[in-house]
């Protein structure tokens, strides 16, 4: 990351770091993001592309909330658990 840095520094170009500090907390991977994300700020993506379908992308933000068994009825409704 030094690395990346410094050439960003000499060349006047701008690094953009993309994931999730959650993601893998079992092994704490997400420490330096982490790290970052409160160092510099962060920006946070909401709105969900992949599922065009509105069951389907709220059944998306009841998982990421936790809400499993929420998510579940969507996906049951539609006909998609079998």
């Amino acid at each position: 990351m030094h690395s990346i840095v410094n050439l960003v520094n000499r060349t006047g170009t701008k690094v953009v770091l993309v994931g999730d500090e959650r993601q893998l907390q079992a092994i704490r991977a997400g420490g330096a993001f982490r790290a970052l994300q409160s160092l510099l700020g962060y920006e946070e993506l909401r709105t969900i592309h992949r599922q065009s379908e509105t069951q389907y992308r709220d059944a998306v933000y009841d998982l990421e909330a936790g809400h499993a068994l929420d998510a579940m009825r969507y996906f049951i409704d539609a006909n998609s658990v079998h």
